[in-house]
């Protein structure tokens, strides 16, 4: 008999009905189901025909999307002997969600979120779930698609749901079962867990007569007949009070344990059905207390079944330093980690040192390190910071000697590149003011400065920031002076921590935690330290929003892997006490705990995924420093895979299957395997160093490791008959793997993240319900001319993303013709003084065609931030581009226009204006603008030279035509056609521009295909085609432009590597062509009322990491004319209701007799579950993203 064959029953019969019911749709178009599997949602996807390796196979992909779009969260544990065995300490299941007041919906019914359904098990009825909450990897539900009360009793077909996953998972798979108020289910619907790999067989564990120390019963294998001879030998049946555990294997056995409430319980604890596994789960150390104190685990059989996530190294070889603390440990590149000074010896006979030690993490070997006679080697010291510079480089500030006595305030630098012949050099400062000695002081650097915070200088406790320019000679200490304007500060602090965040939205900032104030208070607050685009300083407190900030500390050590600020140790005032380590999320404003590394005065680094901790002083033993080595993986550590750096996609792909394959780590050299970086060769071509610098390593040295030489200041300073050398290149433009978008299904108008491979699905929630940004209007500034204060005005009336409603009289305009003049002749003095092609910085926001759709302009400000100082914006962080055809088509180009020049000359250097098609006469005169300031400025357009109208197309001819975003990525609005080979040519461009409406020369030919060229419908054609669409006529002039001329031109124009231009409508808002060396932006969503498209804006980081932030069409009938769904103001009538939901965001008229240009063809007939048939984005990189959280 099999275990899901048997007598007809009631039970089978109800089953039988069951499977029947759910599964006669699916059986008529199964068929179907087979021909389009890449167009079935997800709880549709047939399981039932795939064979054992490719459900495991669909398993591995479903986990993988639900990894990235933020579906699955893996519960970290670690683990800890006790008396018995081992504990795994689940502390993450604290922060675990707990709902809200809101009606709960059921998790196992549709819609789920991305990839959590594997798929539909349609023969028996069931689905085959991810759980979300997973406290061990791959952990299965196997639920019922039809709701059934989990107190029910099982059914053949629900045994036989399980078996076909087991049979797919093999022997070493636990299926476990719930019942009863005492047995430890949370959800009420039915569902049977199944654990993919236990180390605890069953079969071993549960041998008949085996003693493991409570009451149990066994069975060779599962079957309900098996189920029910065992209950009734524990004197339990399938009533709703009965409480039992069920757990069975492949090939058994069956086992059914007896439950009541623990006397654990009690305490806290309790054990579920994973429990009788091998693994003990406990929330809290004071849960891991109750266990010890109580003895249990030997009763329980619980065993151990992974290593502890923070762990001993293999012991270290070579010249191993002596036991210390106080020493710094300094990643320099090439897994070599330099410890410098420090104190060592027992209490009351600390010897402060000058040792260097080179540690390679690789080969775990230490080597003492003895300089040459003549080295300028810094004095004993403790308690001094060190940073890495350059590559094999680092420098020494500060210090203590002992006795009360401080350090020099000279700066060192060791220069271990020649590892044969390592040297300290004195690095020479200018005259003028210093830091001076201190003491428990930070030092970062952030290329090209050093920035030490704080410390003690012997007789008080400091709070102040200096700052030292590498790039500059002579090198000069310069004293920092935050702006305050009443703003909070830190205190004074020493024995704090500090690092530099160089991915996210905090990028840039000095991170500062803890530390302890002059009347020895421990502290607990995080602050960031920035510096402003105009130069000035300031504070900022780190803000949280979910989590409790960390036990205050002082004497430990914080590091950031990618967006992740961690706590490293510490102590407080009871030195007995250790302290957990904790991590902030700077994207998602959250602190979180995990295990505790149990040292202060210690030093810590990063390599890879793994944090090192080494040195310092235990709690145990707080008066005897230590020597050991000890690692976290902090992958596992955060249930979280760390981000790499760019790769091709192969690489990528595969370097993250081999991640996921690996498991635990069995020891130091498995480890070490996920860390090491491959080695690069010196002068690689740009190419060649992204593709083999894929391997996350964790904060690196500031020149990406890449050079082998110090800045050009810095050397010449130092040694000058030494060549010169550059710092290292900035990192190569890359697409990130996610993208943000706006929701409008919910009154909170929510933002998403999610897959790129998946744009039409949603995902996890970015920001809480509420928490849009709120954009407060600048004010108008008191002035001395009404010339000055116009554009404040303009600011002010159109600058209201949350607010803003067009006029009721469609006809009326804010600005009179005159004042319109008057903006343009403002901003035509500043483009005057612009080059033809702009040089621009990172972190930039692009912005593609906005077509007048003025609220598509202002739902993209609402979003995702507006270009302002006051609450909401974000122009004191980062520049604006927009890339031109502001107006035309829509129906406020008014707005649209008139609002971009008012912020133009309030930032003007932050606020960047290129042209498109539509800013030229012959084309904005048919297209709509021309019309418009007719109607609504009540402009002679025909007769009057100096009508508002002339004037906005004398702005138009003076804006620049392209721009380059640090030295990488190339900004235009059309494309580059035949004609343009270097950028030098669109530069020597002569302005005022005026457009050829039939190119005569060479040069009109080029600036025709920098406004209207495009790229050809597909990355399969090549060369340099007709443009049928744009060019009916075939006059040939206007063309399309394969792939091939996009890497010729930028191979052409090295160092670029992208283009970004626009110009062409594009339904996810933006595209990617050229195996993604360029893409194309749209901002404006559903063009025209054609094409339901989104738009996007694509926001580039520091790193050149590319993130495209989406809003999609907004139903207007139902959801309203404005931003969002504002009610009219007091007093609106009729007239303002019906223009709010039914006055369109386009020019009808215009759009009848000159339609849109289609959008860019579809390529994929079939695309994945769940996105957008007409998506063309794919992912390639995967580089996680930011929230604008706190930058």
């Amino acid at each position: 008999m099999t275990p899901f064959s048997g007598p007809i029953s009631s039970r089978n019969i109800r089953a039988l009905v069951t499977a029947a019911t759910v599964t006669v749709c699916s059986g008529i178009v199964g068929v179907l189901y087979y021909q389009r599997i890449n167009s079935v949602p997800d709880e549709d996807y047939p399981l039932s025909g795939l064979s054992d390796d490719q459900l495991r196979e669909r398993i591995s992909e479903q986990q993988e999307k639900a990894k990235k779009c933020g579906s699955l969260v893996a519960v970290p544990t670690t683990e800890q002997a006790v008396e018995g065995g081992w504990v795994r300490v689940a502390e993450n299941l604290k922060w675990k969600p707990k709902g809200s007041s809101a009606i709960k919906r059921n998790p196992f019914l549709p819609p789920y979120e991305p990839g959590l359904c594997i798929g539909d098990l349609a023969e028996t009825g069931h689905r085959l779930l991810l759980n979300k909450y997973a406290v061990m990897p791959g952990h299965l539900l196997v639920v019922t698609k039809l709701y059934f009360n989990q107190n029910d009793s099982l059914t053949w077909a629900d045994f036989k749901a399980v078996h076909r996953v087991l049979q797919a998972l093999g022997d070493r798979a636990v299926a476990f079962f719930n019942h009863g108020p005492e047995s430890g289910f949370s959800q009420k619907h039915r569902h049977i867990q199944i654990i993919p790999d236990v180390e605890y067989p069953l079969k071993a564990a549960y041998k008949e007569g085996a003693q493991v120390g409570f009451k149990y019963a066994t069975r060779p294998q599962a079957s309900i007949e098996a189920v029910d001879s065992a209950l009734k030998e524990l004197g339990l049946s399938w009533s709703p009070n009965s409480s039992f555990n069920m757990l069975w294997t492949l090939d058994g056995p069956l086992v059914v344990i007896p439950r009541s409430r623990d006397a654990t319980k009690d305490g806290g604890v309790g054990v579920n059905g994973i429990g009788f596994t091998g693994s003990l789960f406990v929330k809290s150390q004071a849960q891991l207390s109750v266990v010890k104190q109580q003895t249990i685990l030997g009763g329980w059989g619980i065993r151990s079944v992974t290593m502890p996530s923070f762990r001993a190294a293999t012991s270290t070889m070579g010249q191993v330093p002596l036991p210390r603390f106080g020493h710094t440990c300094t990643l320099i590149g090439g897994a070599r980690v330099v410890l410098f000074g420090g104190a060592t010896g027992d209490t009351g006979r600390y010897n402060i040192t000058d040792d260097t030690y080179v540690l390679d993490v690789e080969s775990n070997m230490w080597r003492r390190v003895d300089m040459r006679k003549d080295s300028s080697a810094p004095s004993p010291r403790a308690a001094h910071a060190a940073v890495c510079v350059d590559h094999m480089q680092l420098v020494v500030f500060g210090g203590a000697t002992g006795g009360g006595s401080l350090s020099s305030d000279d700066l060192y630098l060791l220069d271990y590149r020649d590892e044969d012949r390592p040297e300290w050099v004195a690095i020479p400062v200018g005259k003028g003011p210093t830091p001076g000695k201190r003491y428990g002081h930070t030092m970062v650097f952030h290329k090209p400065v050093l920035i030490v915070y704080g410390g003690n200088n012997g007789t008080e406790t400091m709070s102040d920031i200096w700052i030292l320019d590498v790039d500059r000679s002579p090198f000069l200490w310069n004293k920092v002076d935050p702006v305050g304007g009443g703003k909070p500060a830190p205190v004074p602090r020493a024995y704090h921590s500090a690092d530099v965040c160089r991915e996210g939205p905090a990028t840039g900032m000095m991170v500062v935690f803890g530390g302890r104030t002059a009347d020895n208070q421990s502290l607990s607050d995080a602050w960031g330290l920035r510096q402003h685009r105009d130069g000035r300083w300031d504070w900022v407190e780190a803000p949280t929003k979910k989590g409790e900030p960390p036990e205050p500390r002082f004497q430990h050590v914080a590091v950031f892997a990618h967006t992740k600020f961690i706590i490293v140790g510490g102590r407080s005032g009871d030195v007995s006490r250790s302290l957990a380590t904790c991590v902030y999320d700077t994207e998602q404003c959250e602190w979180r705990e995990i295990p505790s590394v149990q040292r202060f005065r210690h030093a810590t680094w990063m390599l890879g995924p793994l944090l090192f901790t080494y040195g310092g002083f235990n709690h145990v033993h707080p008066s005897a420093p230590t020597n050991d080595l000890q690692l976290l993986d902090i992958e596992r550590a955060l249930g979280l895979v760390l981000p790499r750096t760019a790769a091709p996609p192969a690489a990528a792909t595969e370097a993250a299957q081999q991640h996921e394959e690996a498991g635990p780590a069995v020891g130091y050299d498995a480890i070490m395997a996920d860390a090491r970086v491959p080695q690069q060769p010196q002068q690689q071509p740009m190419a060649a160093q992204q593709q083999m610098d894929y391997a996350y390593q964790g904060p690196r040295p500031p020149s990406s490791g890449r050079s082998s030489s110090l800045s050009p200041s810095l050397r010449e300073g130092i040694e000058q008959q030494q060549s010169k050398g550059t710092w290292g290149p900035i990192g190569a433009p890359a697409l990130a793997d996610k993208v943000y978008i706006a929701s409008e299904r919910d009154s909170m108008a929510t933002v998403h993240q999610v897959g790129l491979d998946a744009l039409g699905e949603e995902s996890k929630r970015i920001r809480p319900p509420g928490s849009r940004p709120v954009v407060t209007p600048t004010r108008t500034r008191q002035l001395n001319s009404d010339e000055g204060s116009l554009h404040h005005f303009v600011i002010e009336q159109l600058l209201r993303p949350e607010s803003w409603q067009p006029d009721v009289d469609p006809n009326r305009f804010i600005l009179q013709p005159s004042e319109v003049r008057q903006l343009c002749k403002s901003v035509l003095q500043l483009l005057r003084k612009q080059p033809m092609v702009l040089k621009l910085r990172a972190p930039i926001k692009v912005y593609g065609d906005i077509h007048g759709q003025f609220m598509d302009l202002m739902r993209l400000f609402q979003r995702y931030a507006a270009p302002t100082d006051g609450p909401g914006g974000d122009i004191e962080t980062m520049d604006y581009l927009f890339l031109g055809d502001y107006v035309d088509r829509g129906l406020f180009s008014l707005e649209t226009i008139c609002l971009l020049l008012a912020l133009k000359i309030e930032y003007p250097n932050q606020i960047h204006l290129i042209r498109g098609n539509h800013e030229d006469p012959a084309i904005n005169s048919s297209y709509g603008f021309r019309d418009e300031c007719k109607r609504r400025l009540r402009d002679d357009v025909d007769n009057d030279p100096n009508c508002s109208w002339a004037w906005f197309n004398k702005v138009f001819e003076w804006m620049p035509c392209g721009a380059v975003i640090e030295d990488r990525i190339l900004c235009i609005h059309g494309g580059i056609g035949g004609s343009i080979d270097k950028v030098e040519q669109i530069a020597k461009l002569e302005r005022p521009l005026v457009v050829a409406q039939q190119p005569m020369s060479m040069i009109d030919q080029q600036v025709t295909d920098l406004l209207w060229s495009d790229p050809t419908d597909s990355d399969d054609i090549f060369g340099v085609t007709s443009n049928e669409t744009r060019d009916p006529d075939g006059s040939g002039h206007i063309v399309k432009f394969g792939p091939d001329r996009v890497v010729q031109f930028l191979e052409e124009n090295a160092p670029l590597t992208m283009i970004i231009r626009a110009h062409e409508c594009v339904m996810d808002g933006f595209e990617r062509f050229a195996d993604g060396r360029l893409i194309t932006l749209f901002s404006a969503t559903d063009y025209c009322g054609h094409h339901k498209n989104a738009g996007a804006l694509l926001f580039i980081r520091r790193d050149l990491t590319i993130v495209p932030k989406l809003i999609y069409p907004v139903d207007r009938a139902n959801i309203g004319f404005g931003a969002h769904d504002t009610p009219p103001p007091p007093g609106a009538g009729s007239d303002m209701q019906h223009l709010r939901r039914m006055q369109p965001n386009w020019d009808a008229s215009i759009t009848s007799a000159r339609p849109p240009t289609p959008p860019r063809p579809i390529r994929d007939l079939h695309p994945p579950p769940g996105s957008h048939s007409y998506s063309h984005n794919h992912p390639q990189e995967s580089i996680p993203l930011p929230s604008a959280a706190w930058a």
